[in-house]
């Protein structure tokens, strides 16, 4: 599922999802959820996991990355619990790469991997604790999605595990196409990947959109 708003959806449909296709990721495979509600990353987010099945699991990406030349096989080897696919460079990490307790998880939400199984937990606990005051801050701006998501896996999953995968899937490229759309006071202009193998490839893009 590739998590999207209407001013990036050109990215997603002319760059994104032609670069899994060409791997052999079937179609029907891909889904995207545009947030043409403009409910925020966090609201949207929420939203999104009510279209999910029960079962398996969904690899979620945002609209602001480019996959690495071996995604498909990555995503499908690793394919059970929670899967960390990103990490930014720019923050300490909470946990080293490898299996780790779920609260060291990455803020992976560029790309990340979640059971579904976890998901209407994960709504009930939202339903019934994002507004209280501790989360006010958080719920307030509309965004902070990974936040949540790694405050319930610490509260609720505590003692089960997350895989933190080095190298990335992904490399965060939003600088390449506009920038950030929801954290504009960033202090850094980009926040790119820790372990991203594939740089030639974020080269070969900048030179397709300068053209």
């Amino acid at each position: 599922m590739i998590h999207t708003y209407p001013s990036r959806l050109w990215y997603v449909e002319q760059y994104l999802i032609p670069s899994m296709l060409a791997q052999g990721i079937a179609q029907e495979d891909v889904s995207v959820y545009n947030d043409t509600e403009h409910l925020g990353n966090l609201f949207a987010f929420v939203e999104s996991l009510k279209t999910l099945p029960k079962t398996g699991g969904t690899w979620h990406l945002q609209d602001d990355v480019i996959i690495c030349r071996e995604f498909k096989k990555l995503t499908e080897q690793y394919d059970d619990g929670v899967v960390c696919g990103y990490c930014c460079r720019e923050f300490q990490p909470l946990g080293g790469a490898g299996v780790v307790p779920i609260a060291q998880q990455w803020y992976s939400f560029p790309c990340i991997r979640i059971p579904n199984d976890m998901i209407p937990g994960f709504l009930l606990w939202f339903k019934n604790n994002h507004l209280r005051a501790k989360y006010n801050n958080y719920t307030r701006e509309r965004k902070f999605d990974d936040f949540f998501f790694l405050e319930y896996c610490r509260i609720e999953h505590n003692g089960e595990t997350a895989l933190n995968l080095a190298p990335n899937l992904v490399d965060h490229v939003d600088y390449l196409i506009g920038g950030t759309l929801v954290n504009k006071n960033r202090q850094w202009e980009t926040t790119r990947a820790r372990y991203f193998p594939d740089n030639d490839l974020v080269d070969e893009l900048a030179q397709k959109l300068n053209r």
